[in-house]
């Protein structure tokens, strides 16, 4: 009682055939076929509904893939201002290896574990989320979504250590720290950290924006890096200068 399917058209053809009796409804494309009744008739509104759905996943698709070449585009145009702020991270942490070898030469200095830990260790620390950042955006990411996450993983971690260095500068006896020093060991970096969680939610709905508001905390956490650096040189130099000097006798 049913009648024969229809015979497949060769070559990219998008195109709907049938009487919609007897031998049903067919779609057509590259090649192959697609049939949707036969023995019956095929109601018109499946063959527009089936065509609505085609054309919604064709302009998904299209538009999912456009949204990859711009978001891919926007990361690319940063790639030069990340690989000054990888690298220059980078050698500023081998700085600090060298730093802490000279201070352990000094038994006065050596014994300062706690203020070490308090303010020496961020600054390695903030050193290192700016080299991590760079590769973190220089890295193919295939859409926004993950990129946004990774970066909010980074503000919240940050946030939790800065707590921790506040807790551990406040306990340590061997170093009285000054407004300067809260300054550059907790406000800024939490506002810097703050600043990466705002950015990864916005990242989708202002790309160029929040791409601006993650270079900018990459290049303040090196700048809190280099200043913390000085500050802990200078005061290495100093303690260490004291404490060579003979006692004076009045």
């Amino acid at each position: 009682m049913n009648a024969a399917l229809p015979r497949p058209v060769e070559g990219r053809v998008t195109s709907w055939e049938g009487s919609g009796v007897g031998d049903g409804w067919s779609f057509i494309t590259d090649g192959a076929v697609y049939y949707l009744g036969a023995a019956a008739i095929t109601p018109p509104i499946i063959v527009r509904r089936s065509n609505r759905i085609l054309c919604s996943g064709l302009y998904l698709g299209r538009h999912r893939i456009a949204g990859m070449h711009e978001s891919a585009t926007a990361l690319s145009a940063w790639e030069s201002f990340y690989v000054i702020v990888g690298s220059s991270g980078g050698a500023l942490i081998g700085l600090q290896f060298v730093v802490i070898t000279l201070i352990g030469d000094n038994r006065i200095l050596a014994s300062q574990g706690a203020a070490l830990s308090a303010f020496g260790t961020p600054t390695v620390v903030h050193f290192t989320v700016a080299l991590a950042l760079s590769a973190i955006m220089s890295a193919p990411w295939p859409s926004l979504d993950p990129l946004a996450i990774t970066i909010g993983g980074c503000g919240v971690a940050g946030l939790v250590y800065c707590a921790i260095v506040v807790r551990r500068a406040r306990r340590q006896t061997d170093y009285q720290p000054v407004f300067e020093d809260w300054i550059f060991y907790a406000a800024l970096p939490c506002c810097t950290y703050a600043a990466l969680i705002v950015t990864a939610f916005v990242l989708r709905g202002s790309t160029h924006a929040a791409l601006f508001a993650v270079a900018v905390s990459a290049l303040t956490l090196l700048l809190i890096g280099i200043h913390n650096a000085w500050a802990a040189i200078t005061h290495v130099v100093i303690t260490a200068a004291r404490s060579d000097q003979p006692p004076q006798i009045d």
